[in-house]
């Protein structure tokens, strides 16, 4: 298995802990305040460009390949973490609750 695969699945009954662990493998790959690159108004995760890995890396393929490599189509990455309108609210609470700590407030 990759060393990157989100061990949680895309969990609705946890959504919160779902995002925490997707943002955990965010940290990895892009260290360096990628919270803040994200822009919560114009966020839509059905978005291809809009959503977490759109607005990030261009688009949502080329975030789940960058993320990922080969293993993004594979049944054992669950990329819909980054993609389902389910989450949004976590998402963005996950989001400003980074941005607080980045900046003490």
């Amino acid at each position: 298995m990759h060393p990157d695969v989100i061990k949680a699945a895309l969990d609705t009954q946890r959504p919160a802990q779902t995002v925490a662990e997707a943002a955990v493998l965010l940290d990895r790959k892009f260290p360096y305040g990628w919270a803040d690159w994200v822009d919560l108004d114009t966020l839509d995760l059905m978005s291809p460009t809009r959503c977490i890995l759109g607005q990030l890396f261009g688009d949502w393929d080329r975030g789940a390949h960058l993320l990922f490599g080969s293993w993004a189509s594979s049944p054992e990455v669950d990329v819909a973490l980054f993609a389902d309108r389910r989450f949004t609210e976590e998402w963005k609470a996950a989001i400003q609750a980074r941005r607080r700590k980045e900046t003490g407030r």
